[in-house]
């Protein structure tokens, strides 16, 4: 009788770090290809981040040789700031066959290792660095994963078993929603809309396609624990002025209601329909979402002026408003130009992201230095994006 050998000792281990002065691409090839000569003779694989300026990485493998790994690039000079994060323990290695793989907007994307990252994820990571275990099971999450146009096709034209199929695979991931929305909502979404406009999809698949990744999104949903609702966190989660694509407002919706709030989903008809909505209860949050599926840089100009007005009209200091949609994922700090506070989902609907944004919220209503001192941030950023969403787009 063959017996099976016991499970290797494993230590997992995320750390986050500053780059001691930026680095070019051949400059991260270089440290690459170091870390996995390294790594090979530890037994060590893992992930490596570099973004704005800043390192992230995971490392697994022996407990020691973890340890003798860690106390070195603790040493290295290319790292300052360096600092352990707590790190959630898996029984397997997340990433068994990767020496070492780098995820960078300084590396081109058409690279035969890239690992193809959201904008928006990166951005986050970058500004809320204690995100950085999530940040790599979401990476853990999309190796998992069929490519996303395959994923849109069997969505889009797949039988009911093939449907089921890759539900399945999804659930068994037991995936965290922001790397639901950064690996499989926004990928697949933006597959959608290409085959559409290629002319590879009809209206009607396209329309199914979305209903079925909504479903998915709240089976997703379902299966993991609801917080307990916080004093005041009731939201209201509407469609953008014009859009008719609903996934991006569910995916939204589901988002919040699992961090905890009580969420409301209505469809105004125009801003002043939204402030009549808005009136009605004591919101904290105002969530607006564009399709996930198209681009509607067209539709900026406008999103902007429902914003204006909203803010003229209930002047609510502690009310944030966050937006979503493919053309907020795919142009980080676009936010900023249309006015609101955040950009939505895996930035804005985590539970502990929008806490912070309401303590703020109630300091800018106390302090006018630093609510003229944001408005001037505001227009300084609008100033600067605004020229690129100004002509008018064909959008469907």
């Amino acid at each position: 009788m063959t017996q099976s050998l016991p499970p290797e000792p494993l230590r997992q281990l995320v750390y986050r770090s500053h780059a001691a002065r930026p680095m070019d691409h051949p400059a991260l090839r270089e440290l690459l290809e170091q870390a996995r000569a390294r790594n090979l003779a530890e037994s060590i694989t893992g992930l490596l981040v570099y973004h704005d300026g800043r390192f992230v990485q995971w490392l697994e493998g022996p407990p020691d040789n973890v340890e003798r790994v860690w106390q070195s690039i603790q040493r290295d000079p290319r790292h300052v700031q360096v600092e352990a994060l707590p790190t959630p323990w898996t029984a397997l290695r997340l990433f068994p066959d990767w020496r070492m793989r780098l995820v960078s907007s300084e590396v081109p994307a058409a690279e035969a290792d890239a690992v193809p990252v959201e904008p928006l994820a990166l951005d986050t990571l970058g500004h809320h660095g204690d995100i950085a275990p999530e940040f790599v099971q979401g990476i853990a999450f999309w190796r998992a994963l069929p490519p996303a146009e395959q994923m849109a096709m069997t969505l889009c034209r797949g039988d009911e078993a093939e449907v089921q199929r890759l539900s399945q695979q999804v659930l068994e991931q037991r995936p965290l929603l922001a790397a639901l929305g950064w690996h499989l909502v926004g990928p697949v979404s933006r597959a959608m809309g290409a085959m559409w406009m290629e002319d590879r999809l009809q209206g009607v698949e396209l329309v199914l396609g979305q209903g079925r990744l909504q479903l998915l999104v709240r089976h997703v949903a379902g299966q993991r624990p609801r917080r307990v609702a916080r004093p005041g966190g009731l939201a209201l989660v509407t469609p953008a002025p014009g859009e008719q694509h609903l996934a991006g407002a569910t995916f939204a919706a589901v988002a919040l209601d699992a961090a905890g709030w009580q969420v409301d989903f209505a469809f105004p008809r125009d801003a002043d329909e939204l402030c009549a909505t808005l009136r009605r209860r004591d919101y904290g949050v105002l969530h607006l979402a564009q399709s996930a599926v198209f681009a509607r840089e067209d539709r900026i100009s406008e999103l902007a002026a429902t914003i204006r007005h909203v803010r003229q009209t209930l002047p609510r200091p502690m009310l944030q408003i966050l937006v979503s949609g493919r053309s907020f994922a795919e142009n980080p700090g676009l936010s900023t130009v249309v006015g609101a506070d955040g950009d939505g989902v895996g930035q804005g609907s985590d539970a502990a992201e929008l806490q912070a944004m309401l303590r703020w919220a109630g300091a800018r209503g106390w302090l006018l230095e630093a609510s003229a001192a944001q408005t001037a941030i505001t227009e300084v950023a609008a100033r600067l994006l605004r020229g690129r969403y100004n002509e008018p787009h064909s959008g469907r």
